[in-house]
């Protein structure tokens, strides 16, 4: 169990993908710097519906995505932007809050098991596709790697139009074969609406 940062946001990150992100709050630039200095990351986890960002409430769920940074730069707005690379689920504990703001947990990790069954792999990767072909989805397409099916399904998961809890109960299910099934059963679900 590690003492680690959380970051609250409104979307989740899962093992094998990226998340890029905008850091410009003092708390968050100063955690960056340190997690830069030791060779360490952070727990990027999910924000309760109707949660705001950075109004200090803890309200997200405690279980959240490992990341390291693998990636930065300053923009031309002056802000610091960093990419995250999703590694390991965790469960958080003992959560309490710094005085300049910053989030802290214990952290255990939360190790996945089975396989996806693979049924209907192409059409989530031709899902994906889609989805990543949008101009706002440029830094991530370069990234996917449709020969790895956990991935294809990890990123459906944080970009679908599907509400935060179903993303979030999507991410905390341990097995991967149930992740798959309940994915395509959330698809269904849209296909249905959009339908109608």
């Amino acid at each position: 169990m590690a003492l680690v940062p959380v970051f609250p946001l409104s979307t989740p990150l899962l093992p094998q993908c990226i998340l890029p992100l905008q850091i410009f709050e003092p708390r968050y630039l100063d955690m960056v710097a340190r997690c830069m200095k030791e060779d360490s990351g952070f727990v990027i986890t999910q924000l309760v519906q109707g949660s705001e960002v950075g109004k200090g409430n803890g309200d997200f769920f405690p279980v959240g995505t490992y990341g390291r940074i693998t990636d930065f730069s300053q923009r031309d707005n002056g802000l610091l932007a960093i990419t995250v690379t999703g590694e390991i689920r965790m469960s958080l504990t003992g959560i309490h809050q710094q005085n300049d703001g910053l989030w802290l947990a214990e952290g255990d990790e939360l190790p996945e098991r089975g396989e996806p069954d693979l049924t209907e792999l192409d059409s989530l990767v031709d899902l994906l596709g889609k989805l990543v072909a949008h101009d706002l989805m440029a830094h991530i397409r370069s990234e996917v790697d449709i020969a790895q099916p956990i991935q294809v399904m990890n990123y459906l998961v944080m970009l679908l139009p599907i509400t935060p809890h179903q993303k979030q109960a999507l991410m905390e299910t341990d097995h991967l074969g149930l992740r798959w099934s309940n994915l395509l059963e959330c698809i269904a679900r849209l296909e249905e609406k959009a339908n109608q």
